[in-house]
């Protein structure tokens, strides 16, 4: 079961995708964030091009932010990303460099 705190959580989360419709994948990545309830869209960055990072050999990337706020508990917060990634996002261990879609936790007001 997921905890809950009493007050509402501030987060936020870098969303970006280097696979097919960028921009799409994207989009659609944060709606899926959203869909379980677990947490609210407050604000949302406009959408950049970038470069990638370390293994160069792969498409650029499509990036924004998103500020959300939610009643997860740090730990649970991690977890529900984790999950997030690994189910809805294709992310697996042999294709850290290629996704849909990813996710960072950039920020966030939680204690706990």
């Amino acid at each position: 079961m997921i905890s809950q705190s009493k007050h509402s959580n501030t987060a936020i989360i870098a969303i970006g995708s280097n696979m097919g419709d960028k921009m799409e994948n994207s989009r659609r990545g944060i709606a899926a964030l959203e869909a379980p309830g677990e947490l609210t869209l407050v604000s949302q960055s406009d959408f950049y091009l970038t470069e990638p990072v370390g293994y160069a050999d792969q498409p650029w990337f499509v990036n924004c932010a998103v500020m959300v706020k939610t009643g997860l508990v740090p730990g649970d917060l991690l977890q529900f990303l984790k999950n997030w990634s690994m189910t809805w996002a294709g992310a697996t261990a042999e294709s850290e460099m290629v996704r849909g879609c990813l996710i960072l936790i950039l920020y966030s007001t939680m204690t706990g």
